[in-house]
């Protein structure tokens, strides 16, 4: 299940890479639909004012000068309806959509990724909180009949175990057997009062230990040389 885990991290990497890219691809791609609309609009405004232009120099009868803005006009609307600008400006655009599409997929399969991953996680942590249950029993039953120092770094193992445990049950809302807790006020009765009684169990047992091993130096160091 790790190799799966770390399958899917790979995988989940790969997505997210994808993204940036699809996301900057439709960063640029509008910027370049912008750049290429205010060109198109540019022309747009240079073909209304040579139209009225052109009305005022007919209607002052500036012939000449009539003439040669209806040339230009003429060809400003010839280059208006062939422009190359517009037709990229579109294509620019349909590609735009389909990065945000690509970009929607990526993000859908990250959210699928993420979900299954965290399902792994979940199944893995499961068997480490059940071999952390079996370690600390081990260690309790071991723990009363241990010499003192021996005693003193079971005791501290035994705390550390019961630290990663209830790390597991605060991450995935676990009752101290590793299963889901239930919604508040749907608590079996005692539930919360074994828990309670456990971490005190461990508490007291981890200070017994200390004691002794205390005990044990004071015995030893009281006793005549030789």
């Amino acid at each position: 299940e790790r190799e799966q885990c770390g399958r899917m991290l790979d995988a989940l990497a790969d997505c997210r890479a994808a993204q940036r890219r699809h996301g900057d691809a439709v960063v640029q791609g509008e910027a370049e639909a912008g750049r290429l609309q205010l060109e198109v609009k540019g022309l747009q405004d240079q073909r209304a004012r040579l139209e009225l232009e052109l009305k005022l120099a007919s209607s002052s009868r500036k012939f000449a000068e009539a003439a040669e803005l209806s040339a230009e006009l003429k060809a400003l609307c010839v280059k208006l309806d062939g422009d190359e600008d517009v037709a990229l400006q579109q294509q620019v655009l349909e590609q735009v959509e389909t990065e945000k599409a690509s970009l929607a997929a990526e993000s859908a399969r990250e959210a699928a990724l993420q979900r299954e991953l965290q399902q792994e996680q979940r199944s893995l942590d499961r068997r480490r909180f059940d071999l952390l249950l079996e370690h600390l029993e081990a260690v309790r039953a071991v723990l009363p009949e241990a010499e003192a120092a021996q005693a003193e770094l079971l005791s501290a193992e035994l705390e550390q175990s019961e630290a990663a445990r209830h790390e597991l049950m605060r991450r995935w809302a676990w009752d101290t057997r590793g299963r889901p807790k239930r919604p508040a006020g749907e608590e079996k009765e005692g539930e919360g009062e074994a828990a309670a009684k456990a971490a005190a169990a461990t508490q007291k047992e981890s200070k017994k230990a200390r004691e002794r091993a205390s005990d044990e130096d004071r015995d030893a160091s009281s006793r005549p040389a030789g």
